[in-house]
């Protein structure tokens, strides 16, 4: 692991340690997501970070925290 990497996750860990109970929440729910897909926590918020658009594994990472546009279950 190189120094820009551990710093990335030093940087999502600080965001997860300073997040909401609500925001909490979302977190476990797209990391039990992800497990189930094979993919990783901190590699999916790497892909939307960069743009990659890795399909559904970014597509879930609409975090609270980040501000998300996205309407939740507009009627």
């Amino acid at each position: 692991m190189d120094d820009a990497e551990r710093l990335f996750q030093k940087e999502v860990d600080a965001m997860i340690l300073e997040a909401s109970p609500e925001d909490l929440s979302r977190f476990q729910e797209i990391d039990l997501a992800l497990q189930l897909l094979g993919g990783s926590f901190y590699d999916a918020f790497l892909d939307r970070r960069r743009g990659c658009g890795g399909g559904n594994n970014t597509d879930m990472l609409a975090s609270p925290a980040r501000g998300d546009s996205r309407k939740k279950n507009a009627p």
